[in-house]
């Protein structure tokens, strides 16, 4: 996904209103900064052990370091715009049989002027990604939101952490035979 087009046809890329097209690629330039300084940081591996345990396939987060420390997010999904009607209420969503990231339109246009709030959705759902590609099982928890929380560098208390770990972040939705994780 190195070119901006969010994995829309050209109707829709035509449809999309300019200013969330903009809003969208702001958040993908700070999405791509925090990954790139991530991959380069110290600070790496243990992100990647708290959020996705000591079980992770190590050649597999090694080629993922190597490419975000490069520049290169070409393995990254692909993004989609769906209503927030069609994520069942849902900011955003990653969907492994699609390799896709979805994010809900009327989100996105609420936070035009917060790149900060679409960025924290966007690695959460790259977090859901990254534990698809490193663990052979779904970690207990919101793993994508404590990856999200940590690549970020917000502080959080250990009642927040038991609260991630807590929550059951898999829900499944079956529309047409396509499951939304």
């Amino acid at each position: 996904m190195n070119q901006l087009t969010f994995g829309l046809s050209l109707d829709e890329l035509l449809a999309l209103d300019e200013e969330l097209f903009l809003t969208l690629e702001e958040a993908f330039v700070l999405v791509q900064k925090e990954l790139t300084d991530l991959a380069l940081s110290e600070r790496f591996g243990s992100v990647i052990t708290q959020a996705f345990g000591e079980t992770v396939d190590a050649e597999v987060v090694e080629e993922i370091r190597r490419q975000w420390a490069a520049g290169d997010f070409g393995a990254l999904p692909e993004v989609r715009i769906l209503t927030e009607g069609e994520l069942q209420g849902a900011r955003g969503a990653y969907a492994k049989e699609l390799n896709t990231v979805f994010l809900a339109q009327e989100f996105v246009a609420r936070n035009q002027e917060k790149a900060e709030e679409i960025l924290a959705v966007w690695l959460e759902e790259i977090g859901h990604f990254v534990d698809t590609q490193i663990n052979a099982v779904d970690m207990t928890g919101d793993e994508g939101e404590f990856f999200s929380v940590l690549v970020r560098k917000h502080l959080f208390n250990q009642t927040q952490v038991d609260e991630i770990r807590a929550d059951n972040d898999t829900e499944i939705f079956e529309e047409s035979r396509v499951f939304w994780i």
